[in-house]
């Protein structure tokens, strides 16, 4: 009978966020690149010079006290005098056998130990992690609570600060009815803006209307911010404010994901009760 000289290896990983059942799972193209995957992971120990380790048997005795082992969630074995072959599992349960005699038992991960020994054919994927997790990449709604938001910054555009009083109406400024219509900021309109600074000059306007029997002409009054009016003509401007995609409150995310909506976003307000919600979908 020919001596097998014991050479079998196991190692053991702490828990790697993959599942029995396989909704979590890695992937991996060749059994190369899954190898040097596992073989670059930290290990919590490994045990050498073993005799067979069966697969089929489900528990494994090791060398080792259980206190080295009560974290370990994965391992993967490989009987090197039998085969240059690597099997993967989770572990199940740990138990004392004596002080230096740990049992291991576990339940083989099908998945990964003949994954790049076999080809997957079209199938419906349910959801994956993305390639590169830039900012973006990854915008599933995850129907998780939010709970109560912090705001990191505050500003002001200053653009609102001072306004004027407009006024709507269907004649002049000399109180002489308008011939048809205008374009203001591109859009028709039936009437004549008129942009006063005071209250004093608006009244003015309004009397003067009224004593020429043409208060009827009067539309609309209201109040705008005089930024945005020049001329009688509404105006626009572009505001750059500062997007963070460094920290979240000084948290720094593992996934950036967390840098898009719902979990960082702006939020704009006229500051009289309005608001309005901008989602941060991208990076950029």
């Amino acid at each position: 009978m020919t001596y097998v000289q014991p050479n079998s290896i196991v190692e053991f990983f702490p828990e790697l966020g993959i599942s029995p059942n396989y909704e979590n799972t890695l992937y991996f193209d060749t059994q190369a690149d899954k190898n040097t995957y596992f073989s670059n992971l930290d290990k919590i120990t490994t045990a050498t010079a073993l005799t067979y380790t069966r697969e089929a048997r489900n528990f494994i005795r090791v060398e080792k006290p259980i206190s080295m082992l009560y974290n370990a969630g994965y391992m993967r074995f490989k009987n090197t005098s039998f085969e240059d072959k690597w099997f993967y599992a989770f572990i199940t349960s740990v138990e004392y056998i004596n002080n230096n005699t740990t049992q291991v038992n576990f339940e083989i991960d099908v998945m990964m130990t003949w994954m790049g020994a076999f080809t997957l054919n079209e199938c419906f994927v349910e959801r994956q992690h993305s390639t590169t997790d830039a900012v973006g990449d990854n915008i599933v709604e995850e129907n998780l609570d939010i709970g109560d938001y912090i705001y990191n910054s505050v500003s002001r555009t200053h653009k609102m600060d001072n306004y004027s009083i407009i006024i709507g109406a269907s004649v002049d400024q000399y109180g002489d009815s308008v011939a048809g219509g205008t374009l203001v900021n591109n859009v028709y309109s039936g009437i004549m803006v008129h942009q006063f600074g005071t209250v004093e000059t608006a009244n003015h306007f309004i009397d003067e209307l009224t004593d020429k029997a043409k208060s009827d002409a009067l539309v609309a009054c209201v109040m705008c911010p005089t930024q945005f009016i020049v001329g009688g003509q509404a105006t626009s401007e572009v505001v750059t404010v500062y997007k963070n995609l460094n920290n979240l409150d000084g948290y720094v995310p593992k996934n950036k994901k967390l840098f898009t909506y719902p979990y960082n976003y702006l939020v704009v307000t006229n500051g009289q009760g309005n608001y309005a919600t901008f989602r941060y979908d991208t990076g950029e």
